[in-house]
């Protein structure tokens, strides 16, 4: 503060000499000799920059700032045991709807091109006369495969019968060679040309009897293959009849050879275009009747639902959720839990199936 005053002080006298000065020269003119002190400008105080404006720190966003502060969740388990819905009993269960109305709800399907409704319970239906259809041509397969392995198993029986036969006489052969090689006929010729003639005779002999003995055995082989294409031809035969008996009692339409020959042809190709896999060469050897039946229900079934709709079934609304004030359906929904836990835990007898009984227990009696 004394400072301060001191140099004030210093700064007006200054000011004085000056002001002193000037009026000495206007007086005096060029006789004035002194030195008339410059007056400094006064400065302008210069004024302070301005303090910045504190900035508030800026918020982070609340979805960033809630990151930050909240733990990553954990990831969501998958469902398992009790939890996990692998059947329509059990989602009719979790839903509280009975099964009929679920396989009543209606799904898209297209086939051939041709895009069509269907029902669940129709859907099954028809996969599962294609399943019977499938089973029966298994069994008609095995069967004829019986019948195969029964000719093959004859055909090997005969071929060992032939080559036991023709080793045979083989073996007779090279012991008849070595007999004959054994004789000098150059020198039996010259001592006894009559035992000569008589050897030679003999060994000519045994070797006709030796070669017509194979031919029988090789003529036996062949009428005993001809014998038995004959009866497994008969057997197939006779199977066939008997299935073309049947396939006409089922559906006499077929009794028509054009009737037949068209939807046989249609059937064929529905088949071959349907996601259950059949192939051609099983069709072309599906002789077993039940085949075509079930194969035919399954075709008109699915060309009578993509050409137009069917007769429209009542489906039964689904029903809302129920309200605390229904207290009827409410404790059938109870009831119906209680019954699937028990029968849960008396199947596991886990720690979880005990658990969700007891759960079922308290809300039952609630």
């Amino acid at each position: 503060m004394a400072d301060e005053e001191k140099i004030t002080a210093e700064k007006t006298s200054e000011e004085r000499k000056a002001h002193l000065a000037k009026l000495a020269k206007q007086g005096m003119g060029d006789k004035f000799a002194g030195e008339i002190p410059e007056e400094k400008p006064e400065e302008e105080p210069q004024e302070e920059p301005e303090a910045a404006p504190e900035q508030e720190p800026e918020e982070e966003p609340e979805e960033e700032q809630k990151a930050e502060e909240e733990p990553d969740e954990e990831p969501q388990e998958e469902p398992e045991g009790d939890d996990v819905v692998e059947t329509f009993d059990q989602l009719a269960d979790r839903l509280g709807w009975e099964d009929e109305t679920l396989k009543n709800l209606k799904l898209k399907r297209k086939i051939n091109g041709q895009e069509s409704e269907v029902t669940v319970s129709e859907l099954l239906e028809t996969n599962q006369t294609l399943e019977a259809a499938r089973e029966e041509l298994e069994q008609a397969k095995t069967k004829a495969a019986d019948i195969q392995a029964e000719a093959q198993k004859q055909q090997q029986a005969a071929n060992e019968q032939l080559g036991v036969a023709a080793r045979l006489i083989e073996d007779e052969r090279k012991a008849l060679q070595r007999k004959k090689d054994g004789v000098d006929w150059e020198k039996l010729k010259v001592d006894d040309p009559t035992s000569y003639a008589v050897k030679r005779a003999e060994f000519e002999d045994a070797e006709k009897a030796l070669d017509g003995r194979l031919a029988a055995a090789r003529e036996d082989y062949q009428k005993s293959q001809q014998e038995m294409s004959e009866a497994n031809k008969k057997k197939f035969d006779e199977y066939v009849g008997v299935q073309q008996e049947a396939l006409y009692k089922a559906m006499p339409e077929w009794k028509d050879d054009s009737v037949a020959k068209k939807e046989g042809a249609e059937i064929t190709n529905y088949l071959l275009k349907h996601p259950s896999g059949f192939n051609e060469n099983e069709i072309k050897n599906a002789f077993d009747h039940r085949f075509w039946v079930f194969a035919k229900k399954a075709y008109e079934f699915d060309k009578m639902k993509a050409e137009g709709p069917a007769k429209k079934k009542k489906i039964a609304a689904v029903p809302k959720t129920m309200k605390p004030g229904a207290a009827k359906s409410t404790d059938q929904l109870k009831s119906k839990k209680l019954k699937t836990a028990q029968a849960l835990h008396a199947q596991k007898h886990s720690p979880r199936s005990a658990l969700e009984l007891l759960k079922a227990k308290r809300a039952a009696k609630g």
